[in-house]
């Protein structure tokens, strides 16, 4: 299976709709997912495709010391076959000059919970009632230097 990362462009977007509605009950809409796609110095949207389908994407912005992953699927067809720790593996060394990355899983999501810990993730907060439907947030931080 071959896999490749690249950054996100506008023909993508209804591949990464596609997996954004399968992932999450809570979606983010396509204005949403679309402003990722804005020309500035912060954002940086990557795909992975394997095989050449699109299979997985992340939404980061880059600080000047730190990273923030804010949104990260893997579709739920390419699960459980170890891409969502190649597609972390490969943040963790693009960014690794950020020091630091940081994301929010819902405390609900124990799947997602558990690669962030094998990856080397820890839990440094807990942000209550953070997304819309009141659950909480852990917030998550890796050194990556």
């Amino acid at each position: 299976m071959s896999v490749t990362f690249r950054r996100m462009e506008a023909a993508d977007l209804a591949g990464v709709m596609e997996i954004e509605q399968a992932a999450f009950h809570d979606a983010w809409t396509r204005e949403m997912i679309s402003a990722e796609l804005a020309p500035d110095f912060f954002r940086c949207p990557l795909v992975m495709e394997t095989d050449g389908r699109l299979c997985a994407f992340a939404f980061l912005w880059l600080f000047e010391d730190e990273a923030h992953l804010n949104n990260f699927a893997v579709h739920p067809r390419f699960r459980r076959k170890g891409l969502g720790l190649k597609f972390l593996h490969y943040i963790f060394e693009r960014f690794r000059e950020n020091k630091e990355l940081f994301l929010e899983v819902r405390a609900s999501n124990s799947a997602a919970i558990n690669l962030y810990h094998t990856c080397g993730f820890r839990q440094i907060d807990l942000r209550k009632k953070y997304y819309m439907d009141g659950e909480d947030a852990l917030v998550m931080k890796k050194e990556l230097k």
